[in-house]
């Protein structure tokens, strides 16, 4: 019990904090996302600073939960997913028997140009139109099915709060644009530096 208890904590936070940072890379480097988050953390929080948040509130920030889900497809945090199949199973044409481990590239499916469209663009707008097909696909960040991650809703509740909270207050610009996400490739990607300028907004 206490290795379980242990593992979902290290996992939750290690997944958080590391996408939160991948998270404020790409909004500094998209100024028309980063304006349109904050007048949308600005109309659904109103101005008060000092506000807090409820869980109805952070529900209704839905584009800022489009940047979040957009980060996840283009540069997961978790690029890599190992799965064993219980029974005999036939894809492809191939035979796998049962107990065989299945190494999944999430990073490849996230960004394969048979699933995405322009793959390669940060577009948050994709998971907005919900008369886009491409709002319903599937983010496998989380895994799916009976053994999807059971702290997907709170880390992506967590994830919206942290950055409205910051971009509520401050203006958060990284201190080198030119410089690439740097990171520590384990299970997941850790990131290694962010280094930014964060300066309190004015009333």
């Amino acid at each position: 019990i206490c290795g379980n208890m242990m593992e979902a904590i290290a996992g939750g936070i290690d997944t958080a904090s590391n996408s939160l940072c991948f998270v404020i890379h790409y909004i500094s480097h998209y100024p028309k996302v980063r304006e349109r988050l904050v007048d949308e953390i600005n109309r659904v929080l109103g101005k008060d600073p000092n506000h807090k948040i409820t869980y109805e509130e952070a529900e209704n920030l839905e584009y800022c939960e489009a940047i979040i889900k957009e980060c996840f497809r283009i540069f997961s945090t978790v690029p890599i997913m190992f799965k064993k199949n219980t029974n005999p199973d036939i894809i492809g044409g191939i035979k796998f028997p049962a107990n065989t481990q299945f190494f999944i590239n999430l990073q490849g499916v996230h960004n394969h140009k048979s699933t995405w469209t322009n793959p390669e663009e940060f577009n948050p707008e994709r998971f907005m139109d919900k008369s886009n097909p491409e709002s319903k696909k599937p983010l496998y960040s989380f895994s799916l099915g009976k053994r999807i991650c059971p702290g997907k809703n709170l880390a992506l509740l967590e994830l919206k709060t942290f950055v409205a909270l910051l971009y509520r207050k401050y203006d958060v610009e990284l201190t080198d644009m030119n410089a690439p996400i740097k990171y520590r490739m384990t299970a997941l990607r850790n990131c290694s530096e962010l280094k930014m300028r964060i300066k309190k907004k004015k009333d």
